[in-house]
C-alpha cells in the first residue's frame, strides 16, 4: 500500500525507501506481548485494523497560515518543500523496535500536519489545528510533524473528531522539535465518537532552556491509548504534562506518560485527572526516567482519580527510574476515591439537587486543567458542550 500511495503523489525517494522498509517490518513484527509494560492494561490487537480502506482526515485545506512566520502545511506538502529538514528530522524521534502500530503508521500514512514555526513569528493568536474523520467503517492513519525554531513562543491546539456513528480506526503519530528557548503550549482534544479505536503516539525533543506545556483531554473513543515520550536533552530545559480523562458508558482511556530527563538541571512535572462514570475504564502509568548523568532534575507527578459509580475502576501506576544520586527533587502522589459525601450535602443544603452537586463537584474537578484552552474560541465551547453532554447522561 505505501508503494503505490507514495508512486501516487510522487513522494521523494528517501521516504519512498522508508515506507517499503516499514511496510516489509511490519508484515514480520508480532503485536507486542500482553506482559510488555507498555500493553499490560490494553490488548494491542484493538489498535490492529481489520478495515482495509485507508482515508485521509478532513479539513487539510485550513491548515494554511498567512501569519509571517507561521507556516501549516499538509505533511506531504511540508515534506517537499523542506525536504533537507524532513529527511533528517522525519521519523527520526520513533523507535519502531517492537511497535508493529508505529509500523503500520509509517507503512501507510495519508494525511496529517506539517507546522513549522519560524523567529520571525509575529502573531500570538493560537495556531487550531483541526483533524476530522467523517467516513464509516474506515482506517486513518496520520502523520504530524512539528517544528518551532530557538526563541519563539507558541500555542496549538489539535482537535480530533468526527460524528458519534463513525465507526473507524484512528493511528497517530506526532513528532515535535523544539530548538533552544523556544516554548510551546500544546493542547490535544480526543473528542472522537464512542464507537473510534483511537491509537497516538507522540515523541517530543526538547533542546536548552525549552520548555513544553503538553495537555491530553480525553474525552472520546471506544478505547483510547495515547503513549507519550518527552525527552529533556537540552540543560534547563522544562516539560509540564497535565491532563484530564472523562469516560461514560463502556468507555476505556489507556495513557502511558513517559519523561526523560536526559540532560542536567531539568524540570519536569506530571498531572493527571480522572473522573469516570457507568462502566468506563482508565490506566495511566507516569514513567519519570533520571539519567545516571543529568545531575540536579526535578520531576513531580500526580495523579487523582474520581470514581463516580460502583463499575467505574481506575488503575494509576506512577514510576521513578532515578540513576543518579544528585537529585533536587523526585516525588509521585496518587489519589483515588469516591465523591465527597459532606461536600455533596454542603450543596444540596444550598439548593442543589444531589445530581446538580455532583456535577459542580465533577466540573471543580476538572476545571484547573480546562482553563488551559484558549477562552472565546470554537474549540472551548465545543469541548464545553461535549463535557456537559457527558455529565448530563445517564
Amino acid at each position: 500500500m505505501g508503494q503505490k500511495l507514495a508512486e501516487k503523489v510522487s513522494e521523494p525517494q528517501w521516504l519512498i525507501e522508508k515506507r517499503k522498509a516499514a511496510k516489509q517490518a511490519f508484515e514480520v513484527e508480532l503485536l507486542p506481548d500482553r506482559v510488555s509494560h507498555l500493553w499490560k492494561y490494553t490488548d494491542p490487537a484493538i489498535f490492529n485494523p481489520q478495515i482495509t480502506t485507508v482515508e485521509s482526515v478532513s479539513e487539510i485545506g485550513m491548515w494554511r497560515y498567512s501569519e509571517p512566520g507561521v507556516e501549516v502545511l499538509h505533511i506531504l506538502d511540508g515534506i517537499k518543500k523542506y525536504e533537507d529538514l524532513m529527511r533528517e528530522k522525519f521519523g527520526s524521534l520513533i523507535d519502531n523496535k517492537n511497535l508493529k502500530l508505529s509500523l503500520l503508521n509509517e507503512s501507510t500514512w495519508v494525511s496529517g500536519y506539517f507546522v513549522y514555526i519560524k523567529k520571525n513569528k509575529q502573531s500570538d493568536d493560537p495556531v487550531s489545528l483541526t483533524m476530522s474523520m467523517e467516513k464509516l467503517k474506515s482506517f486513518y492513519p496520520v502523520r504530524n510533524f512539528i517544528y518551532i525554531e530557538d526563541g519563539v513562543d507558541v500555542k496549538l491546539v489539535e482537535q480530533v473528531c468526527s460524528q458519534d456513528e463513525i465507526l473507524s480506526d484512528v493511528n497517530i503519530v506526532t513528532e515535535i522539535f523544539l530548538g533552544n528557548g523556544a516554548k510551546l503550549d500544546f493542547i490535544n482534544l480526543n473528542m472522537v465518537g464512542n464507537k473510534i479505536n483511537y491509537h497516538l503516539i507522540q515523541r517530543a525533543n526538547l533542546s536548552a532552556q525549552a520548555q513544553l506545556e503538553n495537555t491530553f483531554i480525553s474525552l472520546g473513543g471506544n478505547v483510547s491509548k495515547i503513549d507519550s515520550e518527552t525527552k529533556l536533552v537540552g540543560e534547563h530545559s522544562v516539560v509540564m504534562v497535565s491532563g484530564i480523562v472523562l469516560g461514560n458508558e463502556k468507555q476505556r482511556f489507556d495513557h502511558h506518560i513517559t519523561v526523560n530527563h536526559v540532560a542536567s538541571n531539568t524540570i519536569s512535572g506530571l498531572d493527571f485527572r480522572v473522573a469516570l462514570k457507568d462502566s468506563a475504564n482508565s490506566a495511566y502509568t507516569g514513567n519519570l526516567k533520571i539519567a545516571v548523568n543529568a545531575l540536579g532534575c526535578d520531576a513531580t507527578q500526580k495523579n487523582r482519580n474520581l470514581l463516580l459509580s460502583d463499575n467505574a475502576k481506575a488503575e494509576s501506576i506512577p514510576e521513578l527510574e532515578i540513576l543518579t544520586n544528585d537529585v533536587k527533587k523526585c516525588s509521585h502522589g496518587v489519589t483515588m476515591g469516591h465523591l465527597d459525601e459532606e461536600q455533596i450535602y454542603y450543596l444540596m443544603s444550598r439548593g442543589f439537587s444531589d445530581k446538580e452537586a455532583e456535577k459542580v463537584i465533577i466540573e471543580g474537578f476538572i476545571e484547573p486543567i480546562i482553563l488551559k484552552i484558549p477562552e472565546h474560541t470554537l474549540i472551548s465551547g465545543q469541548v464545553k458542550s461535549r463535557i456537559e453532554q457527558k455529565l448530563n447522561k445517564g
